[in-house]
């Protein structure tokens, strides 16, 4: 974005670069023998002096691109900071009940649960929506499995029939879920780094 620090290298540049061109132009070295002849230090001048318009041109240019792409940011991403940290909540609960529920799963719940984190992924970016689409993934596995692992006795409580067997699928769901908390709280810090970093230069 514009700062000072453009405005002086701007101011710099239109007062220095003249000054360059007519050294370069009145010169007698042999890589620029304008000097001796009217016709070269026109075309020479015009030249150097296209050069330099394009490239301040094309230098503003970039400069307004990178300030609309700062203020874009300053603007979205604390909407994806709370969301990313709706999810990293919602993602530890899931993960809670998945462990904690002693083979008395609630399909309806987690289902519900990976459709929401979809849902807020979708409103981020697709690196945050492939990582939930791995959970759901993942816990499609975890229903298969669950279903041959955990059977209903005659009160209709849930039993589990190989309790190592069930332990590692949980394991293993666990940590699946484990690795996208931890990208999603990585993320989010590091929106929140930039976020901080070019918020501040709005503040100069």
């Amino acid at each position: 974005m514009f700062s000072k620090k453009h405005l002086y290298l701007f101011t710099i540049l239109i007062i220095l670069i003249p000054v360059i061109v007519n050294i370069l132009m009145n010169s007698r070295l042999p890589l620029f023998p304008v000097g001796l002849n009217n016709d070269w230090i026109g075309f020479f001048g015009s030249f150097l002096g296209s050069i330099v318009g394009g490239g301040l041109t094309l230098l503003g240019v970039k400069l307004t691109l990178d300030y609309q792409s700062d203020k874009e940011y300053i603007n979205t991403t604390p909407k994806k900071i709370m969301r990313l940290h709706k999810m990293s909540k919602s993602l530890n609960n899931l993960n809670n009940h998945i462990v904690f529920s002693k083979g008395a799963i609630d399909k309806k719940y987690i289902a519900s649960k990976i459709e929401e984190l979809l849902e807020e992924a979708s409103s981020i970016d697709s690196l945050v929506f492939s990582n939930i689409v791995g959970i759901e993934t993942e816990c499609e596995v975890f229903f298969e499995k669950h279903s041959t692992l955990v059977k209903l006795d005659n009160w209709g409580a849930s039993v589990i029939v190989d309790q190592l067997e069930y332990i590692e699928l949980v394991d293993r769901t666990s940590d699946t879920i484990d690795n996208v908390i931890k990208f999603v709280d990585k993320y989010k810090y590091k929106l929140k780094k930039k976020y901080n970093r070019i918020e501040s230069k709005f503040r100069q």
